[in-house]
């Protein structure tokens, strides 16, 4: 007989039964020769291990190298089809962020500027190059930089609340018990970078991990330092500490022009003063609630009004969730 254990262990195939739990914190019963799950499940956690360390890295596998390759790989890859498609992705990146390149259209998050323009009280961070790639999208080979923020203190609130999942089944449910009612999800592109910093943070590239067309478009050779040219961070930058809750006020900020309000005891749940519908807000996804189609075209508007805004009337997905009305 097996000695008391408190996890289940499934037996092979043919006897098709699970160990009992006897009792608590007892020592877990070890099979002298592993069962074809056991060794199953080890390969399962090391390909799932690998892929989330590569994944964390924001890097993707390389066939040709032969192993997981960064941006900086990528971009200077043996293979010139593989390197133009990743120098490409970085040119749009860097258009984004900065004033725009050829197609791309910028946002003004950074400034490139002079080493001898940072204020001496400052410190200066670096980039954080990840790629991906997402077949679904427009763009399916995927480059993004972000802050890094762990070098850069802030002293002050970066709390940002949103809608719980009690709070998300509830409004769900409350959308199935009102007669009339429809739900629809919203999506704000590039939230934080619509928000201004109160106090700019600055930022350095390595002039090798810059693609040559944006070095020629911005004139960069004249403000490398050290191997590096310097930018200044005007936007709420992904990564810096305190993006997200200046993104998030200002969203709530915007929204009370038009009437919409945080539910008093609620985090994450919002209603009109006047009209008819709620929604729950998740970062920069909605949850819409409406019974009149002048209700969620208001709101719409509004949010439109700042802020680039996609709709999903039959409302796939949610918060990861795919929903079937």
């Amino acid at each position: 007989e097996p000695r008391a254990h408190n996890i289940y262990i499934p037996t092979p195939k043919k006897k098709h039964n699970l160990q009992p739990v006897i009792k608590q914190n007892a020592t877990p019963y070890k099979p002298t020769v592993p069962s074809m799950y056991t060794k199953g499940y080890q390969r399962a956690a090391k390909a799932l291990m690998i892929e989330h360390m590569a994944m964390a890295g924001g890097s993707i596998w390389d066939e040709e190298l032969q192993k997981f390759a960064a941006y900086k790989d990528l971009s200077k890859h043996p293979n010139p089809t593989i390197q133009k498609r990743w120098t490409t992705s970085g040119e749009n990146e860097f258009g984004r962020l900065f004033q725009g390149f050829l197609d791309t259209e910028g946002m003004d998050v950074l400034d490139w500027i002079s080493r001898n323009d940072v204020p001496p009280d400052k410190t200066v961070t670096y980039p954080r190059y990840t790629v991906d790639i997402r077949p679904e999208k427009a763009e399916p080979y995927r480059t993004r930089i972000t802050a890094g923020g762990n070098l850069l203190d802030y002293a002050g609130n970066v709390t940002t609340h949103t809608a719980s999942m009690e709070t998300i089944k509830c409004h769900w449910n409350s959308v199935l018990s009102t007669k009339g009612a429809k739900y629809c999800t919203g999506d704000i592109s590039n939230m934080y970078l619509c928000s201004w910093l109160k106090d700019a943070e600055y930022v350095r590239f390595h002039i090798d991990q810059i693609p040559p067309r944006i070095i020629e478009h911005y004139k960069l050779q004249g403000l490398v330092h050290k191997g590096y040219v310097y930018a200044r961070i005007k936007r709420a930058w992904y990564g810096l500490k305190q993006s997200g809750k200046i993104a998030h006020d200002d969203l709530v900020e915007h929204l009370q022009k038009y009437g919409y309000e945080r539910m008093a005891r609620t985090e994450g749940l919002f209603k009109h003063k006047t009209r008819a519908i709620t929604f729950t807000l998740v970062v920069d996804d909605f949850g819409i609630k409406y019974t009149q189609q002048a209700d969620v075209d208001h709101l719409i508007a509004a949010v439109r009004d700042k802020y680039p805004f996609k709709v999903d009337w039959e409302a796939k997905q949610y918060v990861g969730i795919h929903l079937k009305w």
